[in-house]
């Protein structure tokens, strides 16, 4: 049986702090879901974390005819907003 250190006691706190706010913000969201958000989330919040993509493209970089990006055009998912070139 090992002891956890403080720090470690501190930081499951805060994990625990963190989830129950996300369940209480997002009753919808499955408890499975906000886990995984707090274990490999980055950036983004925890809707386009778990948004099923569904990507928009722009511009003539990606076939387009919209010159408004500079031929280079743009990728975004239509359902959260992100950016799919990042």
């Amino acid at each position: 049986m090992s002891i956890a250190s403080f720090d470690q006691l501190q930081s499951l706190a805060e994990n625990a702090r963190h989830y129950q706010a996300l369940r209480q913000q997002h009753p919808s969201i499955p408890a499975r879901q906000v886990l995984a958000y707090l274990k490999h989330g980055e950036g983004g919040g925890i809707e386009q974390f778990i948004c099923q993509h569904k990507w928009a493209y722009t511009g003539t970089g990606y076939g387009g005819d919209d010159e408004r990006w500079g031929g280079e055009g743009r990728c975004y998912c239509i359902h959260c907003g992100a950016d799919g070139d990042a």
